[in-house]
């Protein structure tokens, strides 16, 4: 293992690279021989990756629906077949209890103080409410995991509604208040379930003394959708007036800064306090892969290229257990990713000197945030908009936020691919790497 770092960064340089050769050169890879056994050799592999993935998250689902399955069958066998049969049924129904516990035993909220504060403020279901709440942050920091753990914490009152659409929004609000079991009539239109929901929060409010949490994920705003920018807008005042009489809590959940802009714009934010969850400290980073079995040296050398992003952490980890034996482990999955986040960038473009000032100015700002202010390229002799490229670059998370509030690089990693586009040796620049191809 003694060069697996150093084998990690050489997997990234111009010469075992090809989908960065393409980069380096500005030429078009799928018109080559290269680039065409490349895409072929990939192609095979995705798609053994992907019967793989399918397999595992296929047998997973099994597993809980298989839970309701024997129950219906054994109610069944009570009836048509013999005492051996059910017995065998009987047999079988322990060991999927057990596994579903077991899975839900291994969750648990991460022992980090932002992760801890925000589920203390969740599941404290006592105070009046004071403010409504946005919890923002990049994708794949473990948000939506961290509310559903804490939502369990709180024990009631705590409704987590996943809200992509208006129609999301509504069938997912209608099953969490049926989950609790509150008594309503049908409601067709999500502001019928949300006058419902109202209705019900400030009579428990006043008759059992806690504030009841409307929870609701994955709010993006776009221009082209104004209805549902309407229905989150209309939440957001209602939010605001439940907050002065202290009768229940809303806490949007978002991950651009369009959504946070938004809610922004507007005089409704007084009582909004926004909440930022980053990504997990090196100490706490290194102690989850340490949990998954991963040695120390090579956390070491995982958390100095994918940072503390734990989604990118889990999926290592998950890779280090099916490779144990494997010492260029680390330098194959590098690879994988590094392809993958070249291959989100090359859709981004339609021009290859537009793409050149982009990528260089990525380049320059891969060790600081800029301001959305700064990102100007295109003229008239384009035929798309600045505006049109960011949200591009933001939708396939090669751009986020930082926590001011700026952009930044979508994970630790995509930065981690932009500080090594190009190669040096002995501190002078390669002919033909990127920084020098961008300023010809």
């Amino acid at each position: 293992m003694s060069s697996l770092y150093n084998g990690t960064r050489l997997s990234l340089q111009r010469g075992r690279h090809i989908m960065l050769r393409r980069f380096y050169t500005q030429n078009s890879l799928k018109n080559t021989n290269i680039g065409k056994d490349f895409f072929t050799k990939n192609s095979q592999k995705n798609t053994i990756m992907g019967k793989k993935f399918y397999t595992q998250n296929h047998k997973r689902n099994i597993t809980q629906f298989d839970l309701l399955y024997l129950y219906s069958v054994f109610v069944v066998s009570c009836c048509l077949f013999s005492s051996d049969t059910i017995r065998t049924y009987i047999k079988h129904i322990p060991e999927y209890f057990s596994k579903v516990s077991l899975k839900n035993e291994n969750m648990a909220i991460i022992d980090q103080q932002d992760h801890k504060t925000i589920a203390n403020l969740i599941a404290d279901r006592h105070k009046p409410a004071e403010s409504y709440y946005l919890l923002i942050g990049p994708y794949g920091i473990g948000k939506t995991v961290l509310v559903t753990l804490a939502k369990e914490r709180a024990g009631k009152g705590v409704l987590y509604v996943d809200a992509p659409n208006e129609e999301a929004f509504s069938t997912n609000l209608s099953q969490e208040i049926k989950n609790l079991k509150w008594s309503v009539h049908d409601r067709y239109y999500w502001n019928g379930w949300f006058n419902e929901f109202e209705k019900i929060a400030e009579k428990i409010r006043r008759k059992e003394n806690y504030t009841p949490l409307l929870i609701i994920d994955n709010v993006k705003i776009s221009k082209e959708n104004f209805s549902y920018s309407n229905m989150i807008r209309k939440i957001q005042h209602s939010a605001k007036d439940a907050s002065k009489h202290g009768n229940y809590n809303v806490m949007f959940i978002a991950n651009d800064l369009k959504t946070l802009e938004f809610l922004l714009d507007d005089p409704a934010e007084s009582n909004m306090e926004i909440i930022f969850l980053g990504d997990l400290n090196k100490d706490v980073a290194l102690s989850y892969l340490q949990n998954h079995e991963v040695d120390k040296n090579t956390a070491e050398k995982i958390y100095e290229i994918f940072g503390g992003r734990i989604i990118d952490l889990n999926h290592v980890a998950k890779c280090y257990e099916r490779n144990k034996e494997n010492e260029n482990f680390l330098n194959d999955y590098v690879d994988i990713k590094s392809n993958s986040i070249i291959y989100k960038l090359d859709k981004c473009f339609v021009n290859d000197k537009f793409q050149s000032k982009v990528l260089n100015f990525l380049y320059n700002h891969s060790d600081r945030p800029f301001k959305r202010s700064g990102f100007k390229f295109s003229d008239s002799r384009w035929d798309f908009t600045d505006d049109e490229l960011y949200d591009k670059l933001v939708y396939k998370n090669i751009i986020s936020m930082s926590k001011n509030l700026e952009n930044t690089f979508g994970s630790p990693f995509t930065r981690y691919v932009f500080k090594n586009l190009y190669n040096q040796k002995g501190g002078s620049k390669t002919s033909g790497g990127i920084i020098e191809t961008c300023s010809n």
